[in-house]
């Protein structure tokens, strides 16, 4: 085995660490410039499953009239209507301002949310971003976003309703280990 491979799952255990560690202290860090919310599952009927839904209820409190954007990014999967779109209009029914939404809808993975949501936070002058995902993905969000660059002011776990499940933690260090492996950490 090489040091890098190593340096990678030393550095994945610290980050899953230290995201199961953090609760209490990012409450006390002023919020960031612009909002950022990670695209989930769809239902059939182009309404937000479960963890969308957890994702959006959990922005609601993060949402203000100071914040210059909210990115909301998710594309396509399974030949649904976008996520972003989706969450766009979940957010709308819940009485945020439309104009402050920005949808990303061309991303299909976790990677591509931020190569593709990269301009768009550059557009609207956001040098720092809070971002909103399940805890279980919150590491590899500050990865992906620190390998291309984005200042990450705050990440900001989805209040669930159950907790992670083994399998979920699971798929989750095995796309981290592709991702390093095929060069995109």
């Amino acid at each position: 085995m090489n040091t890098s491979f190593f340096s990678f799952v030393f550095s994945t255990l610290l980050i899953f660490s230290q995201i199961n560690s953090f609760e209490s202290a990012w409450k006390e860090i002023p919020p960031g410039e612009c909002l950022m919310i990670l695209g989930a599952k769809i239902k059939n009927d182009h309404t937000p499953d479960t963890m969308m839904k957890e994702r959006l209820e959990t922005s609601l409190q993060y949402i203000t009239p100071k914040l210059k954007a909210v990115i909301l990014s998710g594309g396509s999967v399974d030949k649904k209507k976008p996520e972003a779109q989706v969450m766009k209009q979940w957010l709308i029914e819940k009485g945020v301002d439309k104009r402050l939404l920005i949808i990303e809808e061309e991303s299909t993975s976790t990677y591509e949310n931020f190569l593709f949501s990269k301009s768009l936070l550059l557009k609207n002058d956001c040098e720092a971003v809070d971002i909103i995902s399940h805890r279980f993905h919150l590491p590899r969000v500050r990865m992906v976003a620190s390998g291309l660059s984005i200042d990450v002011h705050r990440l900001i776990p989805a209040v669930q309703e159950n907790p992670d499940t083994p399998r979920r933690l699971e798929r989750e260090y095995e796309a981290m280990l592709w991702y390093f492996l095929s060069g995109r950490l």
